[in-house]
């Protein structure tokens, strides 16, 4: 090694859980004949050294430094100087070790912390990372936690056939209790079809399919605790989509128009419109809208090359429908 080589070498280590980092100096020290009366550099004989410790327990940095006298040693936290507190003590004896001590380490203490030397020769650095873990308290459970409390109810679900189906209670207190499902008094066991789930405090049962053999009364035991709900499956048949006639529309140039026509059919019918046998696209001039029992297109501003007829297609798996009507655009006198 060289002096060049000297230096602050660092490893990170990282997973999913977090990140780890580890720094250490090398100092490589030019050979050469001191002579009487020379003034020395600092020199780190000791570095300071990576420390993990948890909330409330001291934290201690120790570094041997030589060098000729007067040396300033001052040490920092992430760059900014720390200055003498009740807390932060700044110790240095007799054979030159300095020492950092922080009393009653916190959460905010974590970090990079130098040490650094200067004397009128020189000066000198080091690092090292202070890691502080926070102290988890496990706060054992009285009798009465410990005893299953309903906090929420389940409540009766309506689904259409083939979808699915969710009951969820919350009940506290249920580490010492198994939670059990039943359907019209029959155990449910965990498969593809129905999925038990527990999260804190809450309980969830999903049915993925939902059909008429799953309809009946559902309960959630625990303990000496229950609540129940029932399933109830409405068929849900396919219809083709039923319109009402568009309205033939006479407009002046410039003005808006707008095409509407009531709309049923299931599943909800998909909607397409036509000027002249062409598909209309959806723009900012062409305003196209659907709900649960209408659909309709504005035209924004009408012109002349807007005039044809509009076809309305709705459609759904079992079938389609259709309703036209024509668009007349008065010019403006002039």
């Amino acid at each position: 090694v060289y002096v060049e080589d000297s230096g602050i070498f660092s490893v990170k280590a990282e997973n999913r859980g977090g990140s780890a980092k580890c720094s250490a100096n090398l100092i490589v020290e030019e050979h050469r004949e001191i002579k009487s009366g020379d003034f020395i550099p600092p020199c780190f004989v000791k570095t300071i050294q990576c420390v993990t410790t948890k909330v409330g327990q001291l934290i201690r940095l120790d570094a041997k430094i030589s060098g000729s006298k007067p040396m300033d040693v001052y040490w920092l936290k992430n760059g900014e100087r720390i200055q003498q507190t009740k807390r932060h003590k700044m110790v240095e004896d007799d054979d030159q070790y300095y020492t950092l001590l922080i009393i009653e380490a916190e959460t905010s203490d974590g970090g990079s912390y130098e040490c650094a030397a200067i004397n009128k020769a020189g000066e000198a650095h080091c690092i090292a990372q202070v890691l502080i873990e926070e102290q988890v308290i496990i706060r054992q459970m009285s009798k009465e936690e410990m005893v299953p409390k309903l906090l929420e109810p389940l409540h009766d679900v309506v689904v259409k056939e083939g979808q699915s189906a969710l009951f969820k209670c919350r009940i506290s207190g249920t580490s010492l209790s198994e939670v059990v499902w039943l359907r019209e008094g029959e155990h449910i066991k965990q498969s593809r079809y129905f999925r038990m789930t527990e999260d804190g405090d809450y309980h969830t049962l999903r049915i993925s399919e939902a059909f008429a053999e799953d309809e009946g009364m559902y309960k959630c035991i625990a303990g000496k605790v229950s609540t129940s709900a029932k399933l109830r499956v409405i068929e849900d048949k396919e219809t083709a989509p039923q319109m009402t006639p568009l309205t033939d529309l006479t407009v002046a140039e410039g003005s808006p128009a707008r095409f509407v026509t009531a709309l049923s059919g299931s599943p909800t019918p998909k909607i397409s419109w036509y000027r002249d046998g062409h598909f209309v696209e959806a723009t900012r001039d062409f305003q196209m809208s659907q709900d649960s029992a209408s659909c309709s297109l504005v035209i924004r501003q009408t012109y002349a090359e807007d005039e044809g007829l509009y076809e309305c297609v709705a459609s759904t798996p079992v079938g389609q429908n259709r309703t036209s009507a024509r668009l007349s655009v008065e010019s403006k006198p002039t």
